[in-house]
């Protein structure tokens, strides 16, 4: 006798265990079983963990736009006040600084320049573009553009590489982003033109009897999963179709469950179909169905591309551009989720904090004074970075 597909004896140990084949008495589980537990076991720790990684992500992402985006814009403000105040110095429009000390004030500026750039999402304005010109020889336009159109030759022959011919000479670093999404979806359908192109060529070419016999499994496969699934979808809309309730309260309550089934149905998500009918069958019936052999090994099928894809996702998360702003602060992506931000914004607090404060020494009838010092403590942290912090420490206990 084969065992039922859930022990209903003890409901609390079965919601305790989730989804899950239950042998009765002594009965050994044969692998099929052994597999589908297995492979649900999986999928329920792997939606555990893409639902615990996407909200530690979003927590982050949420620390970051509260507390220190504010803090970078602020820093991009004081940075391009300071370098303005300091270029006339560098230029010799004001002639008080050694030829050293000008190479110096370079670097800061250089330095002060790259930050702004790199932490404003706005394009500079055009005395800060010529500011660039100056200390990098080259305008900044010509420096954006070149940048753009190298990574455009890399993807081009990534995609080469992986047999697909795009030209992205439509792209240009100024593009605007509804004109980039029109561009993505473009090449989209190109790749999906030149995927069809290669599976048609593929077709056409003379297969063996192995290859054959594989696709006819595979084919199979999917048509008896898709008549599964069809068939639970079915059975669970007549159960929990929110018309056919008088009761109030059940009808709202089966309405979200009807809402849970066709975004499963839709999705081809088995182990959901599963999860619900299981939950039907205990709550609704005195017997809990059996599963053969044959059956499991489609839904054991359907259930490991699941758990790739939920892994596929897992990967690929920290990916996402809306991330982006949080992989400056990780040498590795998938850390991305376990980032101390806090130590992050004391930091740039403190900077914040300590600009301002200088700021004003820089516009001061001793402007010169507070320049030279500056440049002196940044020539030193290049020399010695020791020192430098010490001098830092001695530094702001004197001025409190």
């Amino acid at each position: 006798m084969q065992q039922n597909l859930f022990d209903k004896g003890n409901e609390k140990q079965q919601q305790k265990k989730g989804l899950a084949i239950i042998g009765q008495g002594k009965q050994i589980l044969n692998k099929q079983q052994k597999d589908f537990n297995r492979l649900v076991k999986k999928i329920e720790k792997l939606r555990t963990d893409l639902e615990h990684c996407s909200a530690a992500l979003n927590k982050n992402l949420e620390y970051y736009a509260t507390h220190i985006h504010p803090l970078e814009q602020r820093l991009v403000a004081l940075r391009t006040e300071a370098i303005k105040i300091f270029f006339p110095y560098y230029t010799g429009e004001k002639k008080f600084l050694s030829k050293n000390e000008k190479n110096i004030l370079k670097e800061i500026i250089s330095g002060a320049l790259d930050e702004i750039f790199y932490l404003s999402p706005k394009e500079p304005d055009e005395e800060l573009k010529a500011m660039y010109k100056v200390i990098y020889g080259e305008s900044f336009d010509e420096v954006k553009n070149n940048a753009f159109n190298e990574m455009k030759d890399d993807l081009e022959e990534q995609f080469r590489d992986a047999g697909f011919e795009i030209n992205l000479g439509g792209m240009n670093a100024g593009m605007s982003e509804d004109e980039i999404i029109q561009k993505l979806k473009e090449m989209q359908e190109e790749f999906a033109r030149q995927a069809e192109e290669i599976g048609e060529k593929h077709a056409n070419r003379k297969k063996t009897k192995k290859q054959l016999q594989q696709e006819e499994r595979e084919k199979q496969i999917e048509e008896v999963r898709k008549k599964s699934i069809s068939s639970i979808y079915k059975q669970l809309a007549k159960a929990f179709h929110p018309d056919l309730e008088p009761d109030h309260e059940k009808k709202l309550e089966k309405e979200v469950i009807m809402k849970q089934l066709t975004v499963a149905y839709e999705n081809n998500d088995l182990h959901t179909l599963l999860k619900l009918e299981v939950e039907w069958i205990q709550k609704e019936t005195n017997d809990p169905g059996k599963l053969s052999n044959d059956k499991l090994a489609i839904y054991n099928e359907a259930l490991r591309e699941q758990v790739m894809e939920l892994e596929m996702q897992i990967d690929i998360l920290d990916a996402h551009p809306r991330y982006n702003p949080l992989k400056r602060f990780s040498d590795h992506p998938s850390h991305l989720n376990v980032l101390k931000l806090e130590i992050e914004k004391n930091q740039l607090a403190f900077n914040v904090s300590s600009l301002e404060y200088e700021q004003g020494d820089f516009c001061g009838p001793n402007a010169l004074k507070h320049l030279k010092d500056l440049i002196h403590t940044y020539n030193l942290y290049n020399q010695d970075e020791d020192i430098v912090e010490a001098m830092m420490k001695e530094f702001m206990k004197g001025r409190r």
